[in-house]
């Protein structure tokens, strides 16, 4: 189970640090990569609320990482500024799928649903 909400919290958490705030130059979240990112977690259907992890973070340079664990499944998405988002989906270690997308929740559907 994942906890909108709080991951919700912890995205706009990402967008008001300080520039350089890991002493390794990584900018903090823009707000569009931020106000996506919060947009994806709500594209993620109730239904699978129960049975999925979520963990967020951020990647260099102030893009998105989303990680939605399903069992042995793992998708891993990366919203960069500018909108676009990267994934990589793995089923017991095993890479089975990649792509690029502009968030829609048709697409999240169809990646969700394998």
């Amino acid at each position: 189970m994942f906890d909108r909400e709080g991951l919700e919290k912890r995205i706009e958490r990402m967008s008001d640090l300080p520039d350089d705030w890991d002493g390794c130059g990584t900018s903090p979240l823009s707000v569009s990569v931020a106000k996506i990112g919060k947009r994806l977690l709500q594209y993620i259907p109730a239904e699978a609320v129960q049975s999925v992890k979520v963990f967020v973070g951020i990647n260099t340079p102030g893009s998105l990482f989303v990680e939605i664990i399903q069992e042995s499944r793992v998708i891993e998405m990366t919203v960069v500024p500018g909108g676009n988002i990267f994934w990589d989906e793995w089923i017991c270690g095993t890479e089975c799928g990649s792509g690029q997308f502009v968030l829609s929740r048709r697409k999240m559907a169809e990646i969700l649903d394998g």
